[in-house]
């Protein structure tokens, strides 16, 4: 005769175990809901069709591990605008006086390098530029 036991004879099931734990009172029913539908593999933390943009972020100092600088390539010439709040250093030398060429129609204002000056000179006013910063970090030159 086989001694071997069948599946179903002196096996139990976990949650048989965890019912007869529960009516032993010797764990809680909420055991029993955590352990009973525990999956074998354990999901990922965030869902993979769930693009994160945060994860992507460099970290605002990422340059200045590699030495690099932001470098100031372009001013802006134009007066701000009434919503625009603005402060203007104090110091004179933050000041100066050039020739400008103001486009109106494309509303767009350029400095004139003094070896045109004299090409242009119907074109051309002279008016004192001050260093001024915006509310968002930006430089520029307002023409007085």
């Amino acid at each position: 005769m086989d001694q071997r036991k069948k599946p179903s004879e002196g096996y139990t099931t976990i949650p048989q175990q965890l019912n007869q734990r529960v009516l032993a009172g010797t764990t809680g029913p909420n055991e029993v809901l955590s352990s009973r539908y525990e999956p074998a593999i354990a999901p990922p933390s965030r869902s993979i069709n769930k693009l994160d943009i945060n994860r992507l972020r460099l970290a605002p100092s990422f340059g200045a591990k590699f030495g690099v600088t932001e470098v100031l390539n372009r001013v802006q010439i134009r007066k701000p605008g009434k919503d625009e709040f603005f402060k203007v250093h104090e110091s004179n030398e933050w000041t100066f006086l050039t020739s400008i060429i103001e486009l109106k129609r494309e509303k767009e204002i350029y400095a004139v390098p003094p070896e045109c000056r004299n090409l242009l000179p119907e074109l051309t006013k002279t008016v004192l530029l001050r260093c001024a910063v915006t509310w968002n970090q930006e430089v520029i030159l307002i023409p007085v």
